[in-house]
């Protein structure tokens, strides 16, 4: 099902990696993937996804995958909804985001 965002995410990765401080935990490396999915299109605006889908979209661990939703929830780039997993708002809902 996933299988289009493969490429996405290696691309991203390749980057990443490029990019990379030392002392970047998987949180933070997962972070910065989906924030860029997000901020990208990638996670479609309005749409709901499970931990369990995000964490077979990153490959990540599902403990570095609920550190980042729970900071991106903090930063306004997605909502948690108990029970049913996450929104990624529609456009000009999300906070504008400052970079350093």
């Amino acid at each position: 099902v996933y299988q289009a965002y493969a490429k996405y995410i290696w691309a991203v990765r390749v980057y990443a990696g490029r990019t990379r401080r030392r002392n970047m935990t998987k949180a933070d490396e997962a972070y910065a993937l989906l924030s860029e999915m997000i901020e990208s299109g990638a996670l479609e605006p309005g749409g709901f996804h499970t931990e369990a889908a995000l964490v077979e979209m990153t490959e990540f661990g599902r403990t570095p995958v609920r550190e980042a939703v729970q900071r991106l929830d903090r930063d306004h780039l997605l909502r948690i909804h108990t029970g049913r997993g996450v929104e990624i708002p529609g456009l000009g809902v999300a906070a504008p985001r400052i970079h350093d």
